[in-house]
């Protein structure tokens, strides 16, 4: 599904006594799971951002490269403009589909898809996909052939998933005349026409796609003359497979994403003049009206100080621009189109393509770069507003950084881009946060509420030694915790502030729950630090202040890293959250046992040890005259002092070993996650 569905935590806390401590109810667990769109894997259909690549988005896992075991077949094959064509998925069990219509090498946008029950319409309805997870054998649809459709033979295209870890995208129809998807004798190098020039340029080949964009240049001025006229509806061939270019590395410098998925979804190339740098960026939008491509230019690989080339598209306009990121502001030069020149822009068949020239020194404006000087490159992408504005870049999507500084003087050097980068910091963050409260916060909570006869008379510095563990392992947690604010600070340069994504509008909470989080977790440790004497009369508002400041700490702390677990920069694998998931159950389940076993055990041993412990041989007959009272209550005093003093003993080694086991098991499931986040 696009917009998961979250199920609101329900907390309750049965206040017993400080030492007794809380119980959660297991919607804690299914609320951690249920709030990752990755952990739910869209089991309500494809997300819109399958309409260009056909990727479920299953927390970064590629597709099977086998032969599918599934068959996707249409009848009937020669339906004319209106009707209505059957389209089917079978060959075996599976639990999601998405499927699209295909002319060539493009996706058809104008067929429309009907939707039914378990379906819905995605793409602007000329894709289709399910709504539930289960499991079928077989699907059918119904797809009505456009008007005016061109006599190329058209195929349906299908993603469809067998189960979260295997899956299969574009799988093509076997049957119809879709044998040959392409028309003979067709020249192997696409072309397009360059302005009103006719001069022709290489665009990105990948087997059998085509390329044909007519652009149409209009004069631009000093200020705001950054807006390409275009015709609404231009003939031309279009594609959404962007494929290496053959002169890339040889006549041109080229940064795609062709070696991070099975589509390519954009192509920026540039090919160094004398005093100017050509740029061209070839975006596939993925079936979505207003969207914008831009680079940028950095020292470093965070955003900030960054020189922006963009290129927006606006209905039938395209704009293209430059921009500056003050930190993570994009602004404008009061020239926009300064140090740029010849530029073109067109929109046809999803394709949004921008031509121009930068000059390689523009002293005029200090934030237009030098192209002397190498740079980092990011690529980003997002939604566009009317007039040419821009949205913020797709949070779900980071931008894709090069590896390495480029030079744009030099053509021999063609660095692919990656899904964002791997961030040192965040990784320092994400680790220091889970060991803090995963590990240590747990331990010391769980030590002080339910080890207190731990090791009971030993006293290392003059203290019992749950206190000593207690006191450790929650100084360590404040610690890490505050070293780990310091290091995203440092990070994101003191912006907090995380983007809201579209479905994903929870991920904005992890800064503000986290800032919460540090300032309890000081909070309570000055008050450790400036506890008041066990005599005082403060002691016992002290005690349930502590307890109650450390519990809410630890149960907020679950969410803050759940859902830092799921933001895109932070590059999980969707194993951590499972396994935070089950760690929160087993905590769960350990509180319980931990309450009830050792009594079970002991009232056990007790009676299967004592003799006639469970019998009737110490009855009284009480209107017996010869037996008094007191020799009644004596004899149920000793048994019930034997009994009790057995059980205490069962009682205290019972928690003992759960507790040690407990501890064992935690730095376990840490250690598990750290993996996994990690690697």
């Amino acid at each position: 599904m696009e917009h998961p569905v979250f199920l609101r935590p329900q907390f309750y806390i049965q206040v017993l006594n400080p030492s007794q401590g809380v119980s959660l109810p297991c919607w804690l667990s299914v609320w951690l799971m249920a709030m990752s769109p990755g952990t739910m894997a869209f089991s309500g259909g494809a997300p819109s951002r399958a309409c260009s690549d056909m990727m479920p988005q299953h927390g970064g896992r590629t597709p099977q490269t086998g032969p599918p075991p599934y068959r996707v077949t249409f009848a009937p094959t020669n339906a004319l403009p209106g009707k209505n064509i059957e389209v089917t998925i079978s060959g075996g069990k599976f639990k999601g589909f998405f499927i699209r219509a295909r002319q060539g090498s493009r996706f058809l946008t104008n067929g429309k898809f009907t939707a039914n029950m378990g379906t819905k319409l995605q793409c602007e309805g000329s894709g289709i996909t399910h709504t539930t997870s289960v499991s079928r054998s077989a699907i059918k649809v119904i797809w009505t052939v456009p008007q005016n459709l061109s006599t190329e033979p058209y195929y349906f295209v299908a993603t469809v998933v067998e189960q979260f870890k295997n899956f299969w995208t574009f799988i093509h129809s076997t049957n119809g005349n879709t044998t040959d998807r392409s028309p003979p004798n067709r020249d192997p190098t696409p072309v397009v026409k360059n302005g009103n020039q006719g001069t022709p340029v290489l665009l990105p080949t990948k087997d059998d796609d085509r390329f044909g964009n007519e652009t149409i240049d209009t004069p631009g001025g000093e200020n705001g003359g950054d807006q390409m006229g275009l015709e609404p509806h231009q003939k031309g061939l279009g594609s959404d497979e962007l494929g290496s270019d053959p002169g890339c590395g040889r006549t041109k410098g080229c940064f795609t994403n062709c070696q991070t998925s099975d589509v390519c979804t954009y192509s920026i190339s540039w090919v160094p003049g004398n005093n100017t740098v050509s740029f061209k960026f070839i975006y596939l939008m993925g079936g979505q009206t207003d969207q914008w491509i831009a680079i940028g230019l950095s020292h470093d690989t965070v955003m900030g100080d960054d020189n922006v080339l963009e290129c927006v598209s606006d209905g039938d306009r395209v704009f293209i621009r430059t921009s500056y990121n003050r930190d993570k502001i994009n602004e404008y030069p009061d020239d926009k189109t300064a140090a740029l020149s010849e530029m073109k822009g067109s929109v046809v068949d999803d394709i949004l393509t921008c031509s121009f020239q930068r000059q390689n020194k523009y002293p005029r404006e200090a934030r237009v770069f030098d192209l002397h000087t190498p740079y980092y490159l990011f690529v980003a992408f997002g939604e566009a507003l009317a007039g040419g504005n821009k949205f913020p870049h797709s949070y779900i999507e980071l931008p894709h950084v090069s590896s390495k500084k480029i030079s744009f003087l030099s053509v021999n050097e063609v660095t692919k881009g990656t899904y964002s980068y791997y961030n040192i910091l965040v990784k320092a963050h994400g680790s220091i946060m889970i060991v803090a409260w995963i590990i240590f916060a747990n331990s010391g909570t769980f030590v002080a509420r339910r080890g207190r006869s731990l090791l009971a008379g030993v006293k290392p510095g003059g203290k019992d030694a749950w206190f000593q563990v207690h006191r450790f392992t929650m100084s360590m947690t404040a610690f890490l915790t505050v070293v780990g604010f310091i290091i995203i600070v440092v990070h994101s340069q003191g912006h907090l502030l995380i983007p809201q994504g579209d479905g994903y509008y929870y991920r904005m909470l992890h800064s503000p729950l986290g800032l919460l989080l540090l300032v309890l977790t000081l909070v309570n440790a000055s008050m450790a630090t400036f506890r008041p004497e066990p005599s005082s009369s403060n002691r016992l508002m002290f005690k349930w202040t502590h307890w109650g400041l450390g519990i809410f700490s630890y149960i907020l702390s679950l969410p803050v890293v759940a859902i830092g677990l799921d933001l895109p920069q932070s590059q999980t694998r969707l194993e951590s959250l499972y396994i935070l998931g089950i760690f929160v159950c087993y905590v769960l389940v350990m509180e319980a046992t931990i309450r009830g076993f050792p009594y079970i055990v002991s009232t056990v041993w007790i009676c299967c040890t004592t003799p006639n412990c469970c019998s009737k041989t110490n009855s009284y007959d009480l209107s017996n005259p010869y037996i008094t009272t007191n020799e009644v209550a004596l004899n149920t005093e000793t048994i019930t002092s034997m009994i009790r003093k057995g059980q205490n003993n069962i009682i205290e080694g019972a928690r003992s070993f759960l507790l040690i086991f407990h501890i064992m098991a935690v730095v376990g499931f840490g250690v598990a996650i750290l993996y996994f986040f990690l690697f």
